[in-house]
């Protein structure tokens, strides 16, 4: 499989991504950069006390490194049932406040301000 898709709109596809995921097993892929280049900005506006929702998370190994420097309350997200399914696996016994659902971020379930920061590294660009 290709890392791009024949058809742009193809990113916007579930089952685009679950291939691509279930293709994608063993290394986490960072689009835009890994948490040590992004972490200038990202520590000066996220602090340990915040509620973290991660949409599109993808296999990114973000959440992780955002718990490893004290940020663990989060919540990442993905369209793809295997990557969450890979992202339990990979990271929910050895971080408890991290946590990962299946979930179509056009139809959040979440009350209004349940979350202090949302982060996106990819995803709003692929709808």
């Amino acid at each position: 499989m290709d890392l791009l898709p024949k058809d742009h709109k193809d990113f916007g596809s579930k089952d685009y991504w679950n291939e691509f995921f279930s293709k994608q097993k063993s290394q986490p892929f960072e689009w835009y950069g890994e948490y040590d280049s992004l972490s200038d900005v990202l520590d000066k506006y996220i602090h340990p006390k915040d509620k973290v929702l991660i949409i599109g998370c993808g296999n990114s190994k973000l959440s992780a490194d955002l718990y490893d420097v004290g940020i663990c309350n989060s919540l990442s997200i993905d369209i793809s049932t295997p990557v969450i399914n890979q992202m339990k696996e990979r990271y929910g016994k050895d971080r408890p406040k991290m946590s990962f659902e299946v979930m179509d971020v056009f139809k959040l379930s979440f009350e209004e301000g349940s979350f202090s920061v949302v982060i996106d590294k990819g995803t709003l660009d692929a709808l």
